[in-house]
């Protein structure tokens, strides 16, 4: 079973489109005009400390962090959509972030 999930969350990883300052996710829907995926929520900075700053246009209602075994880990989440991650171990982790509407997966370094 976790191998199952640990799977379908490194094809869903491998499928989002990332660029190299901020960590921009993209949905699997496109603008009809110029057929470019629209942004969903941009998380930075990556790599990260002490906090990481979640920015979309929509509410967020719920983030989940997991280590690369697939095991939730505890965090604070302030306000303004800031998590607090200083008690995370330095590593990477796979964040799964959910709106209103859509959901959204990524990773972050912990440093």
């Amino acid at each position: 079973m976790r191998n199952n999930i640990l799977k379908a969350l490194i094809i869903l990883l491998s499928q989002l489109k990332v660029n190299a300052q901020y960590n921009t996710l993209y949905q699997h829907y496109y603008t009809p005009v110029s057929g470019q995926a629209l942004p969903v929520i941009t998380l930075y900075p990556n790599p990260a400390m002490q906090e990481l700053v979640l920015q979309g246009d929509e509410s967020i209602r719920s983030v989940n962090v997991f280590n690369m075994l697939g095991q939730a880990q505890n965090i604070v989440r302030k306000e303004n959509n800031k998590l607090d991650i200083s008690s995370l171990k330095s590593g990477t982790y796979l964040i799964d972030i959910k709106t209103e509407k859509q959901r959204a997966k990524s990773k972050f370094v912990k440093e």
